[in-house]
């Protein structure tokens, strides 16, 4: 997944037109918008990229060690893949360029007005997909047992 991330996000910024050039895809709903982002979502704390940077390194080797030391169910295992992999691709982006190059724009029209989400890319939506699929997981999991000792 992080090999699919970096090689659109390449792909992206080096097909579309200059600064903030736009595709589109599927019009009106998806289009592909060049976006350099220093912060996180809507470049909140573009003031400390380097925290981000860390944060991102710091995310997948959590992620990596429990992968690596704990038994979970595939379903886990495979969410804590695609958040880790989005992170990676993120903080290769923070690494190298001191951004995350984003480029997916959707979007929406609806009876109260336009919805436009924020332009994100693959790496945004592993960790999306990723951290959903997770909540799921650990929401329908079977509760413990209750402690059988006696106080």
């Amino acid at each position: 997944l992080t090999a699919a991330d970096q090689w659109s996000k390449s792909w992206a910024f080096d097909t579309l037109p200059g600064k903030g050039g736009a595709m589109d895809i599927l019009p009106p709903v998806l289009s592909f918008t060049l976006s350099r982002n220093p912060g996180i979502i809507l470049g909140i704390g573009w003031q400390i990229p380097t925290l981000f940077l860390v944060t991102s390194f710091g995310i997948l080797a959590v992620l990596t060690v429990i992968l690596w030391r704990k038994a979970l169910p595939w379903s886990w295992r495979l969410s804590l893949a695609a958040i880790a992999s989005g992170a990676l691709g993120n903080g290769l982006d923070r690494y190298q360029f001191k951004y995350v190059r984003d480029f997916i724009d959707v979007h929406v029209n609806t009876p109260w007005g336009p919805v436009v989400y924020p332009t994100f890319n693959v790496a945004d939506s592993c960790i999306c997909v990723g951290a959903a699929v997770l909540a799921i997981g650990l929401w329908r999991a079977p509760p413990k047992p209750e402690n059988a000792h006696a106080g």
